[in-house]
């Protein structure tokens, strides 16, 4: 490791930004299932990764999409790529008669969500292979896991399959302008993020696209036709 990214390292671990690309080189080893189930299984790096701030970001944007209406007349929800499952916890603290779902391709992960968020069910999935029997959903969340794909738009291909007819589709991903984490493939300005949504979402539906958490992170709400 270089000394830059030595000292980088040392400035983000004060700021308790500590990740899962911290000590690594390349940001598609990083992504990898195995070092992500190295990450997942660490009770240190869980402690970092699920900060207050964190936390507060995901209240702040199931509080915009409820703006938009997200939640109404919603029975079923996936969160494709769970992580630490903590996005459904805050989700099942508001939403108590929506079937909240978790999917993840780590192992690891999946252990940690389902610990932490005991009233859903979760199953692995590779979202880049859909099994052939795959499930649809009244919504489908991918939250801050397309920066981390190599190939993000197909990827967007699969989610959309997975979404109802009539259902929504959301996505957010950090802000490239401001986002230097070594762990990330994607860096998607606010202008880049609209137009990449807008590329892949036209023929699917009408999307709505902003920033929150004091513009460090873009949103795309995209209500499918």
């Amino acid at each position: 490791m270089g000394k830059f990214k030595q000292f980088k390292t040392y400035i983000r671990k004060k700021l308790g930004m500590t990740g899962v690309a911290e000590f690594v080189d390349d940001a598609i080893e990083a992504n990898s299932d195995a070092n992500w189930n190295k990450w997942f299984s660490n009770p240190k790096y869980l402690k970092e990764y699920d900060t207050e701030n964190r936390i507060n970001s995901y209240n702040e944007i199931i509080s915009i999409f409820e703006k938009f209406g997200v939640f109404d007349d919603v029975t079923s929800l996936l969160d494709a790529g769970c992580g630490t499952g903590q996005f459904i916890v805050a989700l099942s603290k508001r939403f108590s008669n929506i079937k909240l779902y978790g999917a993840d391709f780590s192992d690891e992960g999946l252990r940690v969500s389902k610990k932490a968020a005991t009233s859903a069910d979760f199953y692995k999935l590779d979202l880049y292979n859909l099994p052939e029997n795959y499930s649809k959903y009244d919504v489908v969340v991918c939250s801050e896991v397309l920066e981390h794909l190599l190939y993000p738009d197909k990827v967007l291909e699969n989610l959309k399959l997975m979404v109802s007819e009539g259902g929504k589709l959301l996505l957010t991903v950090p802000n490239g302008r401001i986002d230097h984490y070594g762990g990330h493939i994607n860096f998607w300005s606010p202008e880049s993020w609209k137009v990449f949504v807008e590329k892949h979402c036209e023929s699917f539906g009408s999307a709505s696209i902003g920033t929150f958490n004091h513009n460090g992170n873009n949103y795309a709400v995209i209500c499918r036709k």
